[in-house]
């Protein structure tokens, strides 16, 4: 589950950038629960973009087989009929 970050130590981070943020969470310099969501704005930052990547291919992924379902009913509703008639 992600951990949410305060805005206002969102700003701080976005503000110094991820090397002086990771500086500063191995120097120990912040404390819980801000390293946590120094750790966790870190992982967003180094992370999100392969993530967001993932979860649109995923997406694209689901609406193909969707699609693929929808073809096989319409083609055996259209056996049944074809059988139904003959």
């Amino acid at each position: 589950m992600p951990r949410k970050i305060d805005s206002a130590n969102r700003a701080e981070f976005e503000q110094l950038g991820v090397h002086a943020v990771r500086e500063r969470v191995e120097a120990s310099n912040y404390v819980e629960p801000k390293v946590s969501q120094a750790w966790a704005w870190l992982d967003e930052q180094e992370h999100g973009k392969e993530r967001a990547h993932s979860r649109a291919t995923l997406a694209r992924s689901n609406l193909a087989l969707l699609i693929s379902i929808l073809a096989l009913v319409v083609s055996i509703m259209a056996n049944v009929i074809n059988f139904l008639r003959s």
